[in-house]
């Protein structure tokens, strides 16, 4: 019963936070494009020229510069390891006051309750 509960709570976390916003984007874009057509169709254009920089070219975008950023992390401590130079933990964990007092929290926390 547990495990069942467990896959139930995996199901609806995925959905709150994955689906739901996905889908509440998808349809005020929509609404909005047709208040913008009774409006002009201008504004329509407009819209979907903002909705395509944002949801597609910035997307495609930043992903290229963040994998070339990871393969040149990843190069940097490849040859610091071959090198025998530790690489600190800040270097791979943030290490802000947030992270900490989570991180505190983590052993009482039980089913994502503290």
């Amino acid at each position: 019963v547990s495990l069942v509960t467990n896959d139930i709570e995996l199901l609806e976390v995925f959905y709150a936070h994955t689906i739901a916003p996905i889908m509440i984007a998808f349809f005020t874009s929509a609404i909005l494009l047709l208040v913008f057509a009774h409006l002009s169709g201008w504004f329509v254009l407009v819209a979907l020229a903002a909705y395509l920089t944002v949801g597609v070219i910035l997307p495609i975008i930043t992903t290229k510069l963040a994998r070339e950023d990871g393969r040149r992390y990843r190069e940097l401590v490849k040859r610091s390891a071959q090198r025998g130079i530790p690489v600190p933990a800040t270097a791979t964990k943030p290490n802000t006051d947030k992270m900490l007092r989570i991180e505190s929290l983590q052993p009482h926390m039980v089913n994502g309750l503290i």
